[in-house]
């Protein structure tokens, strides 16, 4: 995003994966023009002190004199000013719902597959059998599903409407187990569950745009959370 806060610099505002660090720096890029060198000359020569000689700046165009002395220190805080707003609003946003509505927050960052390690989306060739619990994304683009093969009676599926292309994930943990609740959050995340035992369970995430898994939370049942809860107090 740039701030063209004055014609001799240029303000370049790079937000850092607010997801992972919610860091915003704020970087002047100085032109190097006859214009702007005049112009610096001529805002320090306006703070200086008769007889005292003009400060340098550094390669950010930051001298040594008090905070309002030159137009270019009060840019400066203005951009800070500007990057501690807009960082403030990227952490206070809203997370991305959980669509099954599970008794912990599965979604809270940050996002982990650490148990889901070796999980991988690989292109899926050939017939598929047993399809079910297909779904539409909400933008008509992609198609999920659950599929049955040799060795694994649950697996999950993807196929590109536009050309047919299809994806499946492999090596998910727990392959004897069913994936229940196939969902779409929006037109690229789609979650699924894999109940491990009666009463936990595995809540899963997979980013279609970048064909990769990109959560792997565990979570309780309502009885099995009750029972942890009771068991602290």
């Amino acid at each position: 995003m740039i701030f063209n806060l004055d014609p001799s610099a240029l303000w370049q505002l790079r937000l850092t994966n607010l997801r992972k660090t919610r860091l915003a720096i704020v970087v002047p890029l100085l032109r190097s023009t006859p214009r702007f060198r005049q112009k610096t000359t001529l805002a320090g020569a306006a703070g200086s002190a008769p007889g005292e000689s003009l400060r340098e700046r550094d390669a950010f165009g930051i001298s040594s004199q008090p905070l309002g002395a030159t137009p270019m220190s009060i840019q400066i805080y203005t951009g800070i000013i500007l990057a501690i707003v807009m960082t403030s609003a990227a952490q206070n946003r809203q997370p991305i719902p959980d669509p099954h509505k599970h008794v912990v927050a599965v979604h809270e960052e940050p996002w982990k597959t650490d148990l889901a390690a070796e999980t991988q989306v690989t292109t899926l060739d050939g017939p598929v059998a047993d399809i079910r619990d297909s779904v539409f994304s909400p933008n008509g683009r992609w198609f999920a599903f659950v599929f049955s093969t040799t060795n694994e009676w649950a697996r999950v599926g993807f196929q590109k409407i536009r050309g047919g292309k299809q994806y499946q994930l492999v090596n998910l943990p727990l392959t004897h187990r069913p994936i229940i609740d196939i969902v779409w959050i929006d037109s690229v995340l789609v979650a699924f569950d894999r109940w491990s035992q009666p009463h936990y369970g595995m809540h899963y995430v997979i980013d279609i745009q970048r064909t990769r898994l990109v959560l792997a939370a565990p979570f309780p049942d309502e009885v099995f959370h009750r029972q942890q809860r009771d068991s602290i107090r």
